[in-house]
């Protein structure tokens, strides 16, 4: 099922000109993480070390990945992000 069938509302319009986008990598500055480890190369953001999650227990393991908390802060003034 696609969700825009029941609500138009959820619909996405990707603008024709890409050049209107700019990207930003959110581990590096000016961005700010809180709560979660930044991540290694090629791997994901984690709320702590991976060898300390599995000598707890599983659950921990698996929800040392779970990002909910974390916190990325930023702002949108042009003269942090110059544009």
């Amino acid at each position: 099922m696609n969700i825009t069938d029941i609500d138009k509302n959820f619909s996405v319009k990707i603008p024709n000109n890409k050049d209107n986008f700019r990207w930003f990598d959110v581990k590096e500055p000016p961005f700010q993480i809180y709560g979660l480890l930044k991540p290694e190369k090629g791997k994901y953001f984690s709320r702590m070390p991976e060898d300390v999650a599995v000598t707890v227990n599983d659950g921990v393991a698996e929800l040392a990945n779970n990002t909910s908390g974390g916190k990325i802060r930023f702002s949108t003034i042009q003269n942090i992000l110059p544009f």
